[in-house]
């Protein structure tokens, strides 16, 4: 796990460039259920290593002119994402929803499983 003060001397950015690029994958991670940040010792920012060659992929993207959204984007593309984050669904809504998935399911099983009429 690398902390901040590392990736900035790696991505040669500051301490608070840094900060707002790891900020900025973390719903890619989340996305992709990678391993990325933590808090350490101190409360201390930890990167694993998939975040860390994400961050340099955005820093290369950035380097080549595209924003940083231009860049997530990018990474997004190339590791077959969505281009745009679906945010869930309250938990509010999901208990309204959850009884109708079962409605619907049960139609589609009883319409699957009912022999053809003759």
């Amino acid at each position: 796990m690398l902390q901040v003060k590392d990736i900035a001397d790696n991505l040669g950015l500051s301490k608070p460039q840094a900060r707002r690029r790891i900020k900025s994958i973390q719903d890619i991670l989340e996305e992709t259920d990678r391993k990325g940040v933590k808090r350490g010792k101190h409360n201390k920012l930890l990167v694993s290593q998939d975040a860390f060659s994400m961050l340099r992929k955005l820093e290369e993207y950035r380097n080549n002119g595209n924003t940083t959204q231009e860049a997530k984007d990018r990474i997004r593309e190339d590791l077959d994402l969505q281009s745009v984050r679906v945010k869930p669904l309250d938990p509010l809504i999901l208990r309204k929803i959850t009884p109708l998935k079962g409605l619907v399911l049960a139609l589609v099983l009883a319409v699957v499983l009912t022999p053809p009429a003759h």
